[in-house]
C-alpha cells in the first residue's frame, strides 16, 4: 500500500473513533444516534468493531515475572491488570490464545 493510501485510512479510522466516542458520550442508544446523524447502523457497527480491535492491538502485554529454577509457570499481565498464569509445556497456540485474550 503506498504512503497517500495509509494516511487516507487513518484519517478515517480518526473520524470514525471520534463518531463512537460522541455517540457512546450522547446518552442515546446506536440506533437513536444514527438515525439523528443520518448513519446506517450496520455501518456504524462494522466501524465500531474496527475501532475496537485498533484500541485492543494498542494495549501493551507484557510478563510480569520470570521462571527461576523450580517454577514451572510465567504470569502474563495486561495494562488492565488481567492476568494469566502459563504452565511448562502449554503449546505455543495455547499461549497465543491467551495473549490475543489479553489484548481484549
Amino acid at each position: 500500500m503506498d504512503k497517500v493510501t495509509l494516511v487516507k485510512q487513518e484519517i478515517r479510522a480518526v473520524k470514525w473513533a471520534e463518531q463512537v466516542q460522541s455517540c457512546q458520550s450522547s446518552g442515546m442508544t446506536a440506533s437513536q444516534w444514527c438515525r439523528e446523524n443520518r448513519i446506517n447502523l450496520k455501518t456504524y457497527y462494522y466501524h465500531l468493531r474496527r475501532v475496537r480491535e485498533k484500541a485492543c492491538e494498542q494495549i501493551p502485554v507484557a510478563i510480569t515475572s520470570l521462571p527461576e529454577k523450580n517454577d514451572t509457570t510465567v504470569t502474563v499481565r495486561n495494562a488492565n491488570g488481567l492476568t494469566a498464569e502459563i504452565a511448562d509445556g502449554t503449546s505455543a497456540a495455547t499461549i497465543e490464545a491467551v495473549i490475543r485474550a489479553l489484548k481484549c
